[in-house]
């Protein structure tokens, strides 16, 4: 049966394998826009010299066309090779883990350190040397948040303590889904953000735009008010 870190050294390097071949494709894209200018160039003269200027506008419109899906495809395969290249340190992070080369890991949970916890302090569940260093592969706010009540909140009940034992053992052998899940957080733009930051932003700009709304309310209010009393006013005349 194959072991945990051949597996992930197996994985390893059919990724590195992938990253070659996906940078040879970015190199070969980033060449084609120069062949299709001086292409371009070529045949705009050519149609110049014999004459036939009808042809103009569709080589042009022809060549925008290509020039944006060139532009599309390279954009394509850069955010492949990113996330392949992720990928490749994601597989190299636990080929650490498994030689034990997670004690030179980044991410201590030291922020997390609560002296006046029951447990956490004394039993070293963050810090150097800590099991939070050891296990934790959360590049996210919300993910690390959620590690840490794991490790300091008593679960509600014994069966929810079962229950994460099963999803434990069952993700064991879902290494793919695993690491999509891990490639999702790691290459997430802000990922460390505190999310109530960008909700007090939201809520701000919300009010703002809603005292706009108002005051523009009112703007409108009054100047259909200011407009309509004088005809208001003659029909009423008119009428008694």
């Amino acid at each position: 049966m194959i072991t945990a870190l051949e597996k992930y050294k197996k994985r390893n390097a059919r990724y590195k394998l992938l990253l070659k071949k996906q940078q040879k494709g970015v190199n070969s894209i980033s060449t084609l826009p120069l062949v299709i200018f001086v292409l371009v160039l070529v045949i705009l003269i050519e149609t110049y010299r014999l004459k036939r200027f009808y042809l103009f506008e569709i080589v042009i419109l022809i060549a925008i066309v290509l020039f944006c899906y060139l532009a599309y495809l390279q954009k394509n395969t850069e955010n492949r090779k990113k996330s392949t290249a992720a990928l490749c340190e994601i597989n190299e992070t636990s080929i650490k883990r498994l030689k034990g080369g997670w004690i030179h890991f980044e991410d201590t949970g030291e922020d997390f350190i609560d002296e006046n916890h029951n447990y956490s302090y004394d039993l070293d569940i963050f810090g150097k040397g800590s099991l939070f260093r050891w296990i934790n592969t959360a590049y996210t706010y919300i993910g690390r948040q959620c590690l840490k009540q794991i490790f300091t909140e008593k679960p509600q009940n014994e069966q929810k303590i079962y229950d994460r034992q099963s999803a434990v053992k069952e993700l064991e052998q879902k290494v793919y889904f695993r690491q999509k899940l891990e490639l999702e957080g790691k290459i997430m733009l802000n990922n460390k953000q505190n999310p109530k930051e960008l909700f007090l932003w939201a809520k701000k700009i919300s009010n703002h735009i809603l005292k706009n709304r108002v005051v523009w309310f009112l703007r409108s209010l009054s100047i259909l008010l200011r407009k309509s009393t004088p005809i208001l006013y003659r029909w009423v005349v008119n009428f008694v």
